[in-house]
């Protein structure tokens, strides 16, 4: 019994990690800028997708998922946002255009292997504003 909850409160960690982590990375290059961004990626109010492309001060910004994994590429060098412990879910998109607004709604489960005790998901919503 002890073990099953050590296993789930390193579940609840590592997930928790991980979505403040992929948010923090998020929020901060679409806030942090000298000039405008251009959101090209979902383009419309209204859109929803999986992938965010943003234009920031002459670099490509892209946020996509492979394998389970977020990952950030920037003018081509790509980096894993979340780790592999984890597994982004990709039921419900996590971007959404709302006219100069952004809403990210990103799930994270932990990658349990079949194993009940490690069994753990959560779920983070924002919306950010930014200027066209």
């Amino acid at each position: 019994m002890i073990s099953a909850n050590s296993a789930a409160q390193d579940a609840k960690i590592e997930v928790q990690h991980n979505l403040q982590f992929a948010l923090n990375k998020i929020t901060s290059q679409m806030s942090n800028y000298d000039s405008d961004i251009s959101i090209m990626t979902p383009a419309n109010s209204g859109e929803t997708s999986n992938i965010l492309e943003v234009l920031r001060d002459g670099s490509n910004i892209k946020y996509d998922v492979s394998a389970g994994v977020l990952r950030e590429t920037i003018d081509g060098t790509t980096e894993n946002i979340t780790s592999n412990n984890v597994t982004v879910d990709l039921t419900n998109p996590i971007f959404k255009r709302i006219n100069d607004t952004l809403q990210i709604n990103l799930k994270i489960s932990y990658n349990d292997n079949e194993r009940p005790s490690y069994k753990y998901s959560s779920d983070i919503r924002t919306t950010i504003s930014v200027k066209k």
